[in-house]
């Protein structure tokens, strides 16, 4: 006996792919974008195709990062007549930052501090990604030290902005090429004081 050839029934139509280029802060709050979407359609019945043309609303959430995906459900291709569309997958790319840095859901950032600074302690001004606040320097930083701001990072994928990454301030100690003889005269009496108490490198 022959086999019956089954009907295919109508077929959904085709998924397709975009990108979409935020910057660092979008990344960080969200975004709502207007996108256009150009693709080619075949019509399955005549064989004809024809170059489609729309607008497509992609809102992007809080925290997102490069290289994840979005996927909107029936903004693809139109598929056969009684069928539904296709999806949109996004590809989503956030541009670099020239002040923060992104690791996961933390930022670092760098803050130059006077050599008195590191030495005597204080407070800086640190540009976080909600604002300035003011941060407590401890005395004694060394090259290179690292302080840290707790929930000043970056939104949790999906969490509603509560919980957040922290913000890691790497201290650049300044050092200055040209001092004034008085200031001169005071390094050379810390020096000297240095090496009678037995403290620092002499």
């Amino acid at each position: 006996m022959g086999q019956r050839s089954r009907r295919r029934g109508p077929q959904r139509g085709a998924d397709l792919q975009m990108q979409v280029q935020l910057t660092f802060m979008e990344a960080v709050f969200g975004s709502s974008k207007e996108l256009n979407l150009r693709y080619q359609h075949v019509n399955r019945e005549t064989g004809t195709a024809e170059i489609k043309d729309r607008e497509v609303t992609v809102k992007t959430p809080a925290g997102i990062d490069t290289g994840m995906n979005l996927r909107l459900a029936g903004q693809g291709a139109e598929g056969d007549p009684g069928a539904g569309k296709g999806n949109l997958l996004i590809q989503v790319i956030v541009e670099e930052d020239d002040y923060f840095q992104r690791d996961g859901q933390d930022v670092h950032t760098e803050i130059p501090i006077s050599l008195p600074q590191a030495v005597l302690g204080g407070s800086v001004d640190v540009r976080t990604l909600t604002g300035v606040v003011e941060m407590k320097i401890p005395k004694g930083c060394e090259v290179d030290a690292k302080l840290m701001l707790r929930g000043k990072g970056i939104p949790a994928l999906n969490n509603g902005g509560g919980r957040k990454g922290n913000q890691i301030v790497h201290l650049q100690i300044q050092i200055p090429k040209k001092i004034s003889p008085r200031q001169e005269e005071l390094m050379r009496e810390f020096d000297k004081e240095c090496k009678i108490s037995k403290v620092g490198v002499s």
